[in-house]
Formats: structure tokens, sequence, C-alpha cells
């Protein structure tokens, strides 16, 4: 499992994203070899709160296809122009960075 924060970058226009569409959007943005069995959004205030659950066999495999889907995307998703994704890993309970 690991967890994204989307928010727009500098200038981007913030616009209120829809949790379901944004969910959409990155499941299409993702292939069968990122594993991905589930997504989880969240859209509070400026930013989109996900969850990424993947059936891959380390924390940092699960934070790659996380990253790596968001960045695919961000870039499809003109919707998205000007936003960036921040990726952080649960290990044990706990937070940090990914």
């Amino acid at each position: 499992m690991s967890v994204a924060t989307l928010r727009p970058s500098g200038r981007a226009a913030w616009r209120k994203l829809d949790p379901a569409t944004l969910a959409t959007w990155l499941r299409t943005a993702s292939t069968d070899v990122d594993a991905l069995e589930h997504i989880t959004v969240r859209c509070l205030g400026n930013q989109a709160d996900l969850v990424f659950f993947c059936a891959v066999d380390s924390q940092d495999r699960a934070c790659a296809v996380a990253e790596e889907v968001c960045r695919r995307a961000l870039a499809a998703t003109r919707q998205l122009a000007g936003w960036e994704a921040f990726v952080a890993a649960l290990h044990d309970g706990g937070e940090s960075a990914g």
C-alpha cells in the first residue's frame, strides 16, 4: 500500500476534482504490470489524497507503482495540467517519504 497527494503546483489553477472521475483517470493510467487492485480517492480543499493497493512484493515497488501511475495520469489528463504528485510509503504503521 502507498499513499499520494495531488496538488496544483505554482500558478496552476485549482479546480475541484471529482473523486470517482479522478479514480477512473488513475486506473486508466495503470497497466497490468502495476498489479493495481484498488485506489481510494478523497478530494478536500485544493488537494486529492490517494491510497493505492497493489499486489506487489515490496513496499518500494508499491511506491514505484503509485509514482508511475500518478506520473502517467498527470501526463495524459489535460484536466490535471499543472498538478503534481507527492508519494509516501507506509512502513510498520508509520509514514515516511517515498
